[in-house]
Formats: structure tokens, C-alpha cells, sequence
């Protein structure tokens, strides 16, 4: 044993361990100093030194590589839908302006045209409809069932759809 100044005595055996110690430290330390770099996405200078570190290395390789392919496929699919968009808002103007289209043309017609849809509903008429048929102009028929407006009997022997059959 060794007596120090302060009065406190030191095995000799610790020394060496203390020693040790240290020296594990500075490993341990260095190590997950490399391994912190790595899960922070920067690059290591040098080869890898323990296999965990290589085994890191590989997956976060990967990782970035998948990531890259995810943003990629990303951005495809984005641009697909604004396409998608485009036609959709497209193809909604052109419906537009074949309805108005129509509209004109048949409030054109001096001929009584009603349209409606398979299920028997108005889908439009016209002012010479509308007068033939003695529908008032404020009554809104179209939307309504042909059997709701009066021009359901004149439609009944053509063969028209009724709601009834609905």
C-alpha cells in the first residue's frame, strides 16, 4: 500500500484498474461518437471499425436509397395528379359550354322540346314547351318527375318513363 499526502491510502491494485477504465471509455466513446455521426446522415472518413459500424453504414446506404426512390415515385404520382386536374377541370369547362350550348339551342327552337333522363326527370324545356304544355315560366320543372307536371299524360302513350316504374 501506498500512503499518500492527504493520509489516504491507494492499493496499487487500482491503478490498473483505473488504467482500464479509461481506456474503455475512450473506445465506448469513439465508438458512438461514429455511430452518432452515422444516425446524423454524415459521412465517415475512413473504413468502418466494428462491425455494427459496417452493418450502420449498409442500412443507412439503403435507407438513403429508398428514400431517393420514395421521393422520386413522389413526385410522379404528383405530377400525375395535376394532370389529372387539368383534364378534370378541362373536361368540366367543355361540359359547361355543351350545356349552354344546348340551352341556346333549344330556347332557339320555336318547337317544344323536353329532355329527361331515364328515370323520367325533367333534365330541360323550353319556352315553346313551357307555353304548349301551359307551364307557368316561374315554375321551375326541371328536376321534377314527368308525372308531376302535366305533360306526364301526353308522354304516357309514347311510352316514356313514368316515376312510378322507378
Amino acid at each position: 500500500q501506498h500512503v499518500g499526502r492527504t493520509g489516504w491510502a491507494i492499493p496499487l491494485v487500482w491503478i490498473p484498474v483505473a488504467l482500464w477504465a479509461a481506456v474503455s471509455f475512450l473506445l465506448v466513446a469513439r465508438t458512438l461518437r461514429r455511430i452518432t455521426q452515422l444516425a446524423a446522415g454524415a459521412t465517415l472518413t475512413g473504413a468502418p471499425t466494428s462491425d455494427v459500424e459496417r452493418q450502420l453504414t449498409l442500412r443507412l446506404a439503403g435507407l438513403r436509397t429508398d428514400t431517393e426512390d420514395v421521393t422520386a415515385r413522389l413526385a410522379e404520382r404528383t405530377r400525375e395528379l395535376e394532370r389529372a386536374a387539368t383534364n378534370a377541370r378541362r373536361s368540366e369547362h367543355e361540359l359547361a359550354l355543351s350545356r349552354i350550348y344546348n340551352d341556346n339551342l333549344t330556347s332557339a327552337l320555336r318547337s317544344a322540346v323536353v329532355a329527361f333522363d331515364g328515370t323520367g326527370v325533367v333534365s330541360s324545356i323550353n319556352r315553346p314547351a313551357r307555353d304548349l304544355l301551359g307551364i307557368d315560366a316561374s315554375a321551375d320543372a326541371v328536376g321534377q318527375p314527368l308525372s308531376r307536371l302535366a305533360l306526364a299524360t301526353a308522354f304516357a302513350s309514347r311510352g316514356a318513363p313514368n316515376e312510378a316504374e322507378h
